[in-house]
């Protein structure tokens, strides 16, 4: 098996690891490199060419699923073992740039370019909220250890806390 990615003259530009520490996703000139991690070492898996770098992708908490953002405006699930696309989801909003699920791993929270924060249904896609606030780009969101809260930053300099319980659908 190989441990080393990506083949020599190659760059890497970024990756992706799994909570659990046995998974790790790296990307590269128009590839993914799936790895496994045992015995304490790492190993090289397999490469995928339907994963495309990405400055937002998140592994599912059991490690099966990675999503990514594709710009302009879709958010992919790829089954990890083989690749395969299992759903994709349109948003309109002008690109992603940070993605985070909820700790139950229900719940899917998107920091767009176009200033709101869109939580969908995971893994379905469902929207479930629209929460506008920020001025400008909204960079980054995070739950809270309980799910019912969302924090985000954005590029308008705040930092702001919304409450699920009291978002519109």
């Amino acid at each position: 098996m190989r441990t080393d990615w990506p083949p020599e003259g190659e760059g890497t530009e970024g990756f992706v690891p799994g909570r659990s520490g046995r998974t790790l996703v790296t990307f590269g000139s128009g590839t993914a490199g799936i790895w496994g991690r045992d015995e304490g070492s790492w190993r090289f898996s397999h490469c995928s060419d339907r994963l495309r770098s990405s400055n937002a992708a998140i592994l599912s908490p059991d490690e099966e699923f990675l999503l990514v953002a594709n710009h302009p405006h879709d958010l992919q699930l790829l089954r990890l073992n083989d690749s395969l696309l299992m759903n994709t989801v349109t948003d309109r909003a002008t690109g992603v740039n940070g993605l985070s699920l909820s700790p139950t791993g229900d719940r899917l929270a998107a920091a767009s370019g176009h200033s709101s924060i869109r939580v969908f249904d995971f893994p379905s896609g469902r929207p479930l909220h629209c929460l506008l606030g920020h001025r400008g780009r909204a960079w980054r969101a995070v739950w809270s250890p309980n799910g019912d809260h969302l924090a985000s930053a954005g590029s308008d300099g705040t930092a702001r806390i919304w409450d699920l319980s009291q978002a519109s659908e």
